[in-house]
């Protein structure tokens, strides 16, 4: 009986302290806005936490995902060209280990999901690494970016997809690049995701890489109006609550543009 009674206590204590373990991971993520060094502590904890789920396991996947988000706001956010470097390589091959799971269980979603943050990792991968660099991994981007569309993924993330490949024909010269298409595909992706308060897209990159193809387009007029309602948005919460911090650091760019017309 005593030892029973010894079973069920050790089971009692573990419970709490793991799901401790996600929520203080949850709350690192929640913060990642204050210092971008809670984005990467989170990422460490998702990783192991991903370890000590059963191998191949839907919870490995999920766990497998977070940690993936969570490198590439750190490694994004970093000014550090090494530290981009390292942990966008590391994000891609972290999705890629997601993605092997969700095709085995058969889940679309999660997978057109785990393509889309190996694709944003290798994008700025070749960014940090430069155009050579770039132009030996457009092959495995379109790869990722077309699995992301074979599993119905298309409007995952806010029109994820467009994004990829959009700002992919974007910065490829001629004749892979299609500034054209790029258009066609951020305008798409702007105006399916409209948000009707503030007049603008509720993803801060659709407005920026609108902006930017409309710039190269000729049409200023109208990529400043954009800017200009979106970096004066200042009610996070209705405008994007998930992405506050993403949302703050994106403004800072559009402002940029804004300078510059």
């Amino acid at each position: 009986m005593k030892k029973l009674v010894a079973i069920l206590c050790a089971v009692l204590i573990s419970v709490p302290a793991w799901s401790m373990s996600y929520d203080e991971a949850e709350s690192l993520w929640e913060t990642r806005g204050e210092n971008i060094t809670n984005a990467f502590s989170a990422s460490k904890m998702y990783g192991s936490l991903a370890k000590t789920e059963e191998a191949g396991s839907y919870e490995r996947g999920e766990a497998l995902l977070l940690q993936t988000e969570a490198l590439f706001f750190y490694a994004d956010t970093s000014s550090n060209i090494d530290t981009k470097k390292k942990f966008h390589k590391s994000g891609e091959e972290v999705a890629l280990k997601a993605v092997r799971i969700f095709k085995n269980e058969g889940d679309d979603e999660n997978t057109a999901l785990s393509y889309f943050w190996a694709g944003a990792h290798l994008g700025k991968w070749g960014i940090a690494n430069g155009i050579l660099a770039s132009l030996f991994k457009v092959k495995t981007m379109r790869k990722y970016i077309d699995q992301i569309k074979n599993n119905d993924g298309k409007e995952l993330l806010s029109f994820g997809y467009n994004r990829l490949l959009g700002r992919l024909l974007f910065k490829l010269p001629w004749p892979k690049g299609d500034k054209k298409e790029a258009l066609r595909l951020a305008k798409e992706g702007f105006e399916s995701t409209i948000n009707e308060d503030f007049g603008v897209s509720e993803h801060g990159l659709n407005n920026i890489y609108y902006a930017q193809s409309l710039i190269a387009a000729g049409n200023k007029g109208l990529a400043k109006s954009i800017l200009t309602k979106f970096v004066n948005i200042r009610n996070y919460e209705d405008f994007n609550s998930e992405r506050m911090p993403e949302t703050k650091t994106e403004q800072a760019l559009a402002r940029k543009l804004l300078q510059g017309l």
